[in-house]
C-alpha cells in the first residue's frame, strides 16, 4: 500500500468515527466507558481489514498497558487493527481490549 492509498482510507475511517451521529449512537451507560467502542473498531477493520505489523511498508510498533500483569508492551508483530485499537484506549472514553486473557489499554 502507498501513500496515495492510504489518503482515502484515512478519509473512511474520519467520516465513520468523526460524526456527531456516529458518536452519539455509540454512548452507552458509563459502567466501564462512555462509549461501548463498537463503531471505533468497526472503522478501523474496515480500513486495516487483516494486515499485520510485519507486512507493512515502513516499520511500525505501538505500545499498551497490560493492566492484567502491571506490564508494558510493544507490538511490532499480529493483527494491526487490535494492536492499534489497544494503544489507543483511553480509560473512560474507550473500554479496553481483551488480548490473550488480558486486560489491555493505551501504554502512553
Amino acid at each position: 500500500m502507498d501513500v496515495q492509498q492510504c489518503i482515502p482510507l484515512s478519509n473512511i475511517l474520519a467520516n465513520k468515527i468523526g460524526s456527531l451521529s456516529s458518536l452519539l449512537s455509540d454512548f452507552t451507560l458509563p459502567i466501564v466507558s462512555y462509549f461501548s467502542g463498537e463503531a471505533f473498531n468497526e472503522a478501523i477493520q474496515d480500513v486495516f481489514k487483516d494486515t499485520h505489523i510485519e507486512d507493512l511498508w515502513i516499520n511500525y510498533f505501538c505500545v499498551t498497558t497490560n493492566i492484567t500483569k502491571s506490564t508494558m508492551g510493544v507490538h511490532e508483530a499480529g493483527c494491526l487493527w487490535r494492536h492499534c485499537r489497544a494503544s489507543m484506549t483511553v480509560n473512560g472514553l474507550l473500554p479496553p481490549m481483551i488480548m490473550d486473557g488480558d486486560v489491555v489499554v493505551d501504554g502512553g
